[in-house]
């Protein structure tokens, strides 16, 4: 299964002037690679410090990045303060992508039903730790049955 996963970018109002990794993607990635799955990072943040405040080149990317990886699956992360991102994010996705689309890190974890309803481009939500959760739901485990 090819899965990309998805960092949000920060408010144009204050443009980030450096970028970090965000651990949390490598993390999910780990099993899932060990499993055999195709992952992609996305990370929408360190995009924004390389290609600047241009919304239509960030969102260009985006769908361009969705189109020509063709994922089987798509997780967001979520970060309280970058929510706005992935509500815009989901809906620009959704243009190009029907399969299964969820979201995890601290803010669904923290919020999940008001995640859902804010977004509601999403499948689900994935709470807590979500390497193993997400890899239980890339292999095909009905979402009931997966812990978080």
């Amino acid at each position: 299964m090819k899965i990309l996963l998805i960092y949000p970018r920060a408010s144009f109002k204050t443009l980030p002037s450096s970028s970090w990794m965000p651990l949390s993607l490598p993390y999910l990635a780990g099993p899932l690679k060990q499993a055999g799955h195709e992952v992609r990072i996305m990370d929408r943040y360190a995009d924004q410090c390389r290609l600047g405040s241009d919304k239509a080149l960030l969102d260009k990317a985006l769908l361009q990045t969705v189109t020509e990886f063709k994922p089987d699956l798509i997780g967001l992360n979520t970060i309280s303060p970058l929510v706005f991102d992935l509500v815009e994010t989901a809906v620009l996705i959704r243009r190009v992508f029907t399969g299964p689309l969820l979201a995890g890190g601290h803010h669904a974890t923290a919020l999940p039903e008001a995640t859902l309803k804010k977004i509601p481009e999403l499948d689900a939500v994935i709470t807590g730790e979500g390497e193993y959760s997400l890899l239980h739901f890339a292999e095909g485990a009905e979402p009931q049955e997966i812990p978080g």
